[in-house]
């Protein structure tokens, strides 16, 4: 059941405070840090290396979205991306799949093609993971 809850909660969960947030008392904006701590259904405590932690809205955190969705988006997208879109997308994919969530997010946020297509709103993964599990929990025979 352990394995279950860590799946739809953001713990340990690898984010970057949105470079555009206009609002940010630590003045993290860009900074990748580890969700440490839930707060509220919407605010979490980021631990960001020699920095300390911050409480956050989970709207203002972006991380990757699932690997699966990442390698599914870019087979239907690919027509729409230029070479160095792709590669750029494939090297973040890479980084994913060698347990490398820094580097991959630093990627994915390097411009906005692939923030775009590579990243979503911690409000909207959470939401992603509740949606699973209770697709998973409505399937007969489980």
């Amino acid at each position: 059941m352990k394995s279950k809850l860590k799946n739809i909660t953001p713990l340990d969960k690898i984010v970057m405070v949105n470079p555009d947030l206009t609002t940010d008392p630590a003045n993290m904006q860009g900074k990748i840090g580890k969700v440490t701590g839930l707060i509220s259904i919407d605010t979490v405590a980021v631990s960001f290396p020699n920095l300390g932690t911050h409480t956050y809205d989970t709207d203002a955190l972006a991380t990757l979205i699932p690997r699966k969705d990442l390698i599914e988006m870019l087979q239907v997208n690919l027509d729409d991306m230029s070479a160095i879109e792709q590669k750029k997308i494939l090297e973040i994919i890479k980084a994913s799949m060698d347990k490398n969530p820094v580097a991959a997010l630093a990627k994915a946020m390097e411009n906005e093609t692939t923030r775009y297509y590579c990243t979503m709103s911690l409000v909207d993964w959470m939401a992603l993971k509740r949606e699973q599990r209770d697709r998973k929990s409505q399937s007969p025979g489980l």
